[in-house]
């Protein structure tokens, strides 16, 4: 395979190619005339990509998470890359699956299996979507989309050709076994059909012992080479295991094979299944076809690709706009729904809106462009919105939504632009502040910003750019505008009575001779579009004649009014009227999926009005499901939802799923569908998720009695928690997090009212837990110390685990918070309880010892260094032992401090300000913060240095340069990547004008800057600019041993950053023969340098090099007292996962259970590193049990994640790239000693980890340079 030597961009990438497993993506990437470098990821997409060239075409290759395997998963991972990458035209799924040989079809194993719709279906079935009857027989409900025609046309192409000629998949595949044995085909005796009766002897692992009689004879084919075969496939969420039920199906829908994937993608990734065939879905599966099926559905991809002409794929070329606007095209969507396909009318305020929101050019007098929306609830503010981003979308370069109803979830709308857009910014200011610096067009939609005493402009990016559109039902708003604003009244009557004709269904050749009704209708309603849509779909669901529909209204106004005369204005009154229509139809009916939508509207209520994804019911009733006792050694397992609990979730008939009755979440789909018709919710069929429309929400909260909104809001409760409950410190629950937000809305005094206060407290605990993990403060702190007082105040005993659990809960949540007198005053309970023992407090001691550390560290270093010290005598740490050779940077912190303290003090009384000595001054104060804590104030007077006017610091001063270089240091070590990418781009520029190629600090500014791009995931840029750094200093006369292992180090972490493994390896086996020379053979470089080597070896495929490398250095961890846990148990980790690639997970297994003991006597049984260890132990547990296709959940090898590390101790779940790998030389003096990089690539430490210093990782090189 070539590698090709131009660049590329997302737009070149016209093919998608989805596998379910590794396996196949190893096939595929076989399959590859070229490989492309990595592209950066976009935000949010938590795919892994592959790219390379077939033929004349540029393909995506993607696999589903490890584990991940099913519907939902491949419609998560296609989602995404429709996302990132949106020329795409040709989708493909390809892998493995099971087959269904009958009368009809000959199929053996290693066969292929294509897609083809035969009339009745698309190609593809979900056989697990629809009821069973009577008999067993089985009624599908729903159908899939098919393949787009030129695929179909593609395929015809390809079974006329195979009928006179050979198939050019049978040369790929042959050449590509001869290159790589391992996907050589088992012998044909292998492929054994047993009768559909015989089920495979218990207990046994092959069917050595099976009947021979019951073995179905078949002819030998006068070949080996695969047949393709075409037709229907059958897909579901289960593995399929059961020869009886294969055949069930495959009679009744014509079936010819069975997988797991192709539902969840045929409707939004429309694509053609493409399968080969590795066993017969019967109780003698097993996996010995499983790698040939895989190149042979691959191979025959690749030809069918060469058989599609270029011009087919071409991206269409943007509509043509008005020249008086810039056409920018669209990269940052963040919208969260479609408009409805029933919006009618609104011409003139669209005409309105396009010129003075759109952006224009040659504007001599640019200004924000801000238009005002007021209307009140229902005329349509929010679908006006909608609909122009929509109609616009392509002029603006970014189109962000707000939901401004309460303060949080505007937070959240920020935070989720800056996520979205790969911003580091985390709060409304600092999103605020970015958007203001964008050179590009961009629009921000305020939507129901309602509220009469919140000052909206706080939300207005600061300066002249972009465009803002807000909906307000405060006409007071309207002053908020700079370009224009409009009320929104009712529809014109024509328009009215077009949008109930389309609600209703009714025929447009009718429409004029009903169109008298019709304007009765709509004059009743007031010309209200959401009125008009509701009253539409009363009617066009049968419950009463569009002529019938005024006398109805009437009945149902004159009832409503007597209880409700508080309703506002006449608008809002159609609206209730119309809604209670429709919910009449809900509580009248005996259907059961009216019974359904009753309860889930009710439970929609309580949440968010936007974005409620259908996964937070799925997650609750799987976890209420599968839920078993906690672990013993959980501290907060007494805070585990109770029985009770879950049952209440259990009970609610709309979230029932998986059982006999209802399988795969019927009844839930039913509720939607049914509130989707009746006009009461939209549904984003992209993100699965339900939006109520706001003044339903608002009516179904002012509807509910206290008692049932009560009730209701606790059910809410424990399906957030049930839902959330295994997601801490996971990117899982960020997707739930708005919701758990919006639920914590309501007044605290009515958290505890006619319920269970335990149970309450319960619910609550792991909400704010997670939360706390995502940062979401003030909000988790607040809610901590309502549910610790709640629990302080009776609900529990005195000094119970239960409450130490919740004090240290609320502890850290005010830590985090940064009131660290009062996280002072709680830990400091805990940490005095622990050592006069109490048993509820001793499982707590360290981990308030470490926060106690974190508190004294924003308070003061000097109590923080006491601390520190008594947990690093207490655990007898590498770098205690060896402090004489490497001193701890806070050793002399104090002191240092304070003389340069004093120093300053004396300048400030004899010296100017902006004196040179005082600069230098300031600036070794920060060298002292940088090795403690306070980066904070480190940054900004750094930031002041590098302000400095030029005339009084010039560019080329040291102290500038030496300023700036610690600055970008300091953004790297918090993750702003973009800024510290930029200063050191600033500062090569112009130490390249006056400094030599050798010189010291040009050359640690280069590496520090290839360093940045390879975190930025530019891996190009990196290998560029680092493989000069190594380069030069091999020549250089001044340049140390150490930086040039350093540079090397660096250089293969961006080889594998780019996929170029060998590259990598090679480096790592030159800087391990150095560490052979110069290292003792348990120094923690020289392990760490090994333990690197090891990951290429599994990055280039050789597993069983890298097993038995790590068996030596897990050897040496094992009997030397110098090699500390944290590499001891990374290179555990990596054993593990290096016998998972050879399929030994019972060896796996076992290295697995080491790793996690020693964890367990070393960090908090919280500890995200542990959690995932965990895991790892129960999917590893589940491979050795030998569950067919379920691979355990080890992060694969693949060029965009690079050279994997395991978790070790640095990370919360995430893949490693290689990381530098030693700790810092020995500083020498007058020089900057760098900051050490966190062990993972983008993200924070986990929250247990104590403030340090530095940062400690088991693998840090760093670069010495003198500035």
């Amino acid at each position: 395979m070539e590698e090709s030597p131009r660049s590329f961009i997302r737009a070149d990438y016209t093919v998608g190619w989805i596998c379910a497993l590794p396996i196949e993506l190893s096939a595929a990437r076989r399959m590859l005339d070229e490989k492309h470098p990595d592209l950066p990821k976009k935000a949010g997409d938590e795919n892994h990509y592959c790219l390379g060239r077939i033929g004349c075409h540029n393909i995506v290759l993607a696999c589903l998470p490890a584990g991940g395997i099913g519907n939902n998963s491949a419609a998560t991972v296609a989602k995404d890359m429709m996302r990132s990458y949106k020329s795409l035209k040709v989708n493909l799924l390809v892998g493995v699956a099971a087959g269904a040989p009958g009368e009809s079809n000959d199929i053996r194993l290693g066969d292929i299996i294509v897609s083809k719709p035969d009339g009745t279906h698309g190609g593809v079935v979900q056989y697990d979507f629809g009821k069973r009857l009577e008999g067993g027989r089985f009624q599908r409900t729903g159908s899939l989309d098919k393949p787009p025609r030129f695929l179909l046309q593609a395929i015809a192409v390809i079974q006329a050709t195979h009928e006179g000629e050979k198939p050019k998949f049978h040369e790929f595949i042959s050449k590509t076994t001869a290159a790589y044995p391992n996907f050589t085909p088992p012998s044909r005796e292998s492929d054994i059909l047993f009768k559909t009766t015989y089920s495979h002897k218990e207990g046994e692992k092959t069917c050595i012992k099976c009947d021979p009689q019951c073995i179905v004879p078949r002819e030998a084919r006068p070949d080996d080479s695969p047949l393709v075969h075409y037709g229907n496939i059958a897909s579901g969420n289960q593995v399929i295991r059961d020869a009886p039920f294969r055949d069930s199906i495959a009679k009744e829908e014509k079936i010819i094979c069975f997988e797991m994937e192709a539902a969840g993608s045929m409707d939004n990734f429309r694509c053609l299944v493409i399968r080969g065939i590795c066993d017969y879905a019967d109780s003698h599966k097993n996996k010995h076809w499983q790698k040939y099926a895989a190149v042979a559905a691959a191979a025959f991809a690749k030809e069918l690709l060469l058989t599609i002409p270029e011009e087919e794929v071409q991206v269409a070329r943007p509509e043509k706009i008005a020249p008086a606007v810039e056409a920018t095209g669209n990269e940052h969507w963040l919208v969260p729904r479609a408009a409805s396909d029933l919006f009618t009318g609104r011409k003139c305020t669209m005409e309105k809106l396009e010129q003075c929101v759109l952006p224009a050019t040659g504007n001599k007098n640019p200004k924000q462009r801000r238009f005002v929306l007021v209307g009140t609830g229902g005329m349509g503010k929010s679908e006006v919105c909608l609909k122009f981003a929509e109609r616009c979308r392509n002029r603006f370069w970014g189109v962000f939504w707000i939901d401004a109803s309460f303060e949080e979830s505007a937070k959240r709308g920020f935070i989720d632009i800056a996520e979205h857009c790969g911003v580091s910014a985390k709060s409304i200011e600092g999103v605020r502040s970015w958007l203001s610096s964008v050179e590009r067009s961009w629009l921000l939609i305020l939507d129901n910003a309602d509220d009469a005493e919140v000052d909206y402009s706080k939300y207005f990016p600061p300066g002249k750019a972009g465009s803002v559109l807000v909906a307000t039902r405060e006409p007071n708003y309207s002053f908020l505008n700079t370009v224009g604003w409009e009320k929104l009244e009712g529809l014109d009557k024509g328009d009215a009575e077009e949008l109930l004709f389309k609600a209703t269904g009714i025929q447009q050749d009718n429409w004029q001779e009903r169109r008298g009704a019709a304007e009765r209708v709509v004059k009743t309603l007031g010309f209200c579009p959401l009125a008009i849509v509701q009253a539409g779909a009363y009617i066009r669901g049968g419950y009463c004649a569009l002529e019938q529909f005024p006398e109805e209204y009437s009945r149902c106004s004159q009832k409503l009014m007597r209880p409700r005369p508080e309703t506002r204005e006449a608008s809002e009154a159609n609206l209730c009227t119309t809604f209670e229509l429709c919910a009449k139809t809900l509580e009248t009916s005996d259907k059961p999926e009216a019974a359904y939508a009753r309860d889930l509207l009710h439970m929609l209520a309580l949440l968010h009005s936007e974005d409620v994804a259908e996964t937070v019911f799925e997650e609750a009733w799987r976890y209420s499901q599968t839920r078993r006792s906690p672990p013993s050694d959980e501290l907060d397992r007494g805070l585990y939802l109770s029985t009770s609990q879950v049952s209440r979730v259990q009970s609610l008939t709309f979230i029932k799923q998986g059982s006999p009755v209802n399988p795969n979440g019927v009844p839930l789909r039913q509720a939607r569908n049914l509130l989707v018709s009746l006009r009461f919710v939209a549904f984003d069929d992209r993100k699965c998720a339900i939006s109520v429309y706001r003044p339903v929400h608002e009516w179904l909260r002012r509807r509910m009695d206290q008692a049932h909104y009560q009730e209701t809001w606790l059910d809410a409760g424990s399906i957030l928690a049930l839902a959330t409950q295994e997601k801490r410190s996971n990117k899982g629950f960020s997707k739930h997090l708005l919701q758990v937000e919006a639920y914590f809305s309501r007044p605290r005094n009515n958290f505890f009212a006619s319920h269970s206060k335990i149970d309450a407290i319960r619910a609550f605990y792991w909400l704010v837990w997670n939360l706390k993990e995502r940062q979401a403060f003030p909000v988790a702190g607040s809610l901590a110390r309502v549910i610790f007082e709640a629990a302080r105040d009776g609900a529990f005993a005195p000094d119970c685990s239960e409450l130490m659990a919740l004090q240290f809960l609320y502890g850290s949540c005010l830590q985090e918070d940064g009131d660290n007198d009062s996280a002072v005053s709680l830990l400091t309970q805990m940490f005095e309880k622990g050592k006069a023992g109490l048993p509820a407090a001793q499982p707590y001691l360290r981990q308030a010892e470490k926060q106690l550390a974190r508190c004294h560290g924003n308070k003061g270093f000097d109590k923080a260094i006491r601390v520190f010290k008594e947990i690093v005598d207490s655990q007898k740490t590498q770098s205690h032992a060896q402090q004489g050779e490497h001193p701890a940077p806070q050793d002399g912190y104090h002191q240092l401090v304070k003389a340069v303290d004093e120093f300053l003090k004396v300048q400030k009384s004899t010296l100017p300000q902006k004196h040179i000595n005082q600069r230098a001054a300031k600036t070794e104060l920060i060298k002292a913060d940088m090795d403690g804590t306070r980066l904070e104030k480190a940054a900004k007077l750094l930031g002041k240095i590098i302000e400095t006017p030029t005339d009084v610091l010039l560019p080329e001063h040291p102290d500038r340069q030496e300023s700036q270089f610690l600055l970008a240091k300091i953004h790297g070590t918090r993750r702003e990547l973009g800024r510290s990418a930029k200063l050191l781009e600033d500062l090569v520029q112009a130490q390249r004008t006056k400094l030599s190629a050798d010189d010291p600090s040009r050359l640690a500014t280069e590496h520090e800057l290839g360093t940045t791009y390879t975190d930025k995931g530019r891996y190009k840029k990196a290998i560029e600019l680092l493989a000069e750094v190594v380069k030069r200093e091999k020549t250089s006369p001044v340049a140390q041993p150490s930086d040039r292992v350093i540079s090397q180090h660096e250089l293969a972490r961006a080889y594998s950053g780019a996929g170029q493994y060998d590259k990598a390896a090679k480096l790592l086996e030159r800087i391990t023969k150095i560490d052979e020379e110069t290292l003792s053979f348990d120094h923690p470089d020289r392990l760490a340098s090994r333990i690197a080597l090891a990951q290429a070896y599994r990055g280039i495929g050789k597993p069983r090099i890298s097993i038995d490398l790590l068996r030596k250095i897990a050897e040496i961890c094992k009997s030397s007292a110098q090699v500390d846990d944290e590499t001891h148990v990374t290179a555990l980790q990596e054993l593990a996962l290096a016998y998972s690639d050879e399929e030994q997970h019972k060896e796996a297994l076992d290295v697995m259970k080491k790793a996690i003991k020693i964890q367990k006597a070393t960090l908090p049984p919280r500890h995200p590193a542990l959690l995932q260890s965990r895991r790892w132990l129960k999917q590893l547990e589940f491979a050795v049990a030998g569950d067919a296709k379920q691979e355990p959940t080890m992060p694969p090898t693949s060029p965009s994640n690079s050279i994997i590390s395991p978790i070790g101790y640095g990370g919360v779940g995430a893949t490693h790239q290689i990381k530098s790998a030693k700790k810092s030389p020995k500083p020498e003096p007058n020089k900057v000693q760098s900051l050490q990089r966190p062990a993972t690539p983008a993200t924070p430490p986990p929250p247990y980890t104590p403030i340090q210093p530095a940062k400690k990782t088991p693998q840090a090189r760093t670069k010495t340079g003198s500035h």
